[in-house]
This record gives C-alpha cells, structure tokens and sequence, in this order.
C-alpha cells in the first residue's frame, strides 16, 4: 500500500540571534521561526502539540503538529536547573502537564510544564563516579513513563552505564534496574548466541531506545552496542526474550536505536540505524485482543476453504 506524503514541520536554516536566546517557555514565536538543528526525538500530546528535542540548539521546539506552526520554545542552554545541553530523549506525562527530557550532556533528566515550559524538578544528577551509585547518570539518552504502575515508574536509559534505571515519576526516588546482573527467565526464548553473557544474565550494553507497552507485561529495551532487542517483564525486570535480527533474513541489527509499536496489530518497529532501514516485527503479547480475534477468524475462514 503507497504512503501519501502529508506534511514537513520545521526547517534547517540559521534562527535569529534573539530566538537562540529565548530561553524557558518563550511564546512569541514568530510563524517563520520554525528552525530545527538536529531533532533527535519527538511525542505527542493530546492537544495536537508536537515536543520535538533539538540537539544543536538545545531546546525543545513545540509545534501544532497539524499546521506545522511554531507554538514556543521550552529551555535553552546551560547547566544550572531549568536549563539543557543537548537533549535527546522526551515524553509527555499528560495527566500532570509535564516534559520529561533525556538531558544527556548534564548527566540528568529534568522536568518543564509542557505549556508554560516553567521548570519543575531535576532527577538524577552525575556524581563524581557515574554509575556506581543509584540516581547517577552517564548521558541518560532515552525515557518512558509506565502508567500502569503503582506509583507511576520512569524509566531511563542509562547509556554508558550500561542500564535502565528506575524512578518514582513523582517523586524522582530510585526504585530499581532494569539489565543490571539479572538472571533471564527460564521459559524464554532467543534467537541469539546462548553463549552471550549478557543475554544470559539479562544486562544491557548502551541501551539507546525504550517502550513501556501499556496493554501487557512488557518493556523493550534496544541495546546499540550488542545489536540486540530485548524484552523485559516489566514487573520482575527479567528478560524473556532477545532477537538479534529481524527472524526473516540474515542481516543482524546494526546499531538499533530508537522503537515504537503499533497496538492494533501487535507490531514492533526498530529504527535499525546502520543497516538503514525500519524493522517491523510481530510480537505477539503486543496485540490487542481485537486484533488477536480478527486472526483467529482469518485462520478459521482458512481452516474451511
């Protein structure tokens, strides 16, 4: 089926002097100020605004995601609270009315009103030895909220530490790990080398994309220096299961980075960065339970004929 190309929000061109130095929250972005330098992630939420993380110009660049008009600007560069230095990572809490970003070279995830783009807390920080103490962080680069908890968990990708950490959403205190010297759950399956250490023990190394599926169990973590996609039950932190490539060719995953999934048919999709291409695969706990009757139709319908 052919794709109808619908719409580009943003441009590469040289903002004014003055939109550089916006800082938190600015609303009197001109329509023409729609200047991106390197998106590096974006999210909806349910007001049609389009987040999109800025790298170059570190901010967050908000959108109507309809129009492609530029709404405001949230932060801009430095190191105290409130502002960023090269933000990858975001997503919405929308209940609460908050941005949590990745902000990667402050070793730190902070959080803005989404609207105002006032600054709220800071959580986690670099500490002098990163990754040897709980809340420290060494380019945090990807996060998730999981709603389905109680309370509500953040996650975190942790890149070169090597893990995912775990925070009370609200409170910002350190819950736990995610692929961190964790043994992997008896009844999974693989189709990678069982020999691999860190797929046996459940660790991770550079976990660079995360989703919280909020219909089952699980959280998937892609892993950018092993080539792997790992899935974690997000109740236990274990791992049930790890693919190395896509289960229909020979090519293994090249540096996959970021993932999403589509519900309705139980589908994950892998930006498999390096051998340049989307990797969409089924999952089946990932399907929604309509989804899951119209194949058992289909197979029966099969079955008849």
């Amino acid at each position: 089926r052919s794709l109808a190309f619908i719409r580009t929000i943003g441009e590469k061109t040289m903002p004014p002097l003055n939109f550089m130095a916006a800082g938190h929250g600015n609303l009197g972005v001109n329509s023409n100020e729609r200047v991106l330098g390197t998106p590096m992630s974006c999210c909806l939420d349910d007001e049609g605004c389009l987040y999109v993380s800025d790298t170059t110009y570190h901010r967050i660049m908000v959108f109507n995601q309809y129009t492609g008009e530029a709404l405001r600007t949230i932060s801009s560069q430095g190191s105290l609270d409130g502002f960023i230095n090269k933000p990858y990572g975001i997503c919405i809490d929308q209940k609460q009315g908050h941005v949590y970003v990745a902000d990667h070279h402050n070793h730190r995830i902070q959080v803005f009103n989404k609207d105002s783009g006032i600054f709220i807390k800071t959580i986690g920080y670099y500490g002098t030895k990163p990754g040897m103490s709980p809340g420290q962080f060494n380019e945090p680069i990807s996060v998730a909220i999981d709603f389905d908890s109680t309370p509500n968990k953040l996650y975190v990708c942790d890149y070169l530490n090597n893990r995912v950490q775990i925070f009370n959403k609200d409170t910002g205190m350190h819950i736990g790990f995610v692929g961190v010297n964790m043994k992997m759950n008896r009844n999974s399956n693989n189709n990678g080398n069982s020999n691999s250490n860190s797929n046996s023990n459940g660790e991770v190394r550079g976990p660079r994309g995360i989703y919280v599926d909020h219909g089952s169990k699980l959280l998937i973590v892609t892993e950018r220096e092993n080539n792997y996609v790992k899935i974690y039950d997000k109740d236990t932190n274990t791992l049930v299961r790890y693919f190395s490539s896509d289960g229909e060719s020979s090519l293994p995953f090249n540096r996959p980075m970021e993932l999403c999934v589509n519900a309705s048919e139980g589908t994950l999709l892998v930006v498999d960065a390096h051998n340049h291409r989307i990797v969409v695969m089924p999952i089946e706990e990932l399907q929604d339970e309509k989804y899951r009757i119209q194949e058992r139709i289909k197979a029966i319908k099969v079955a008849e004929e």
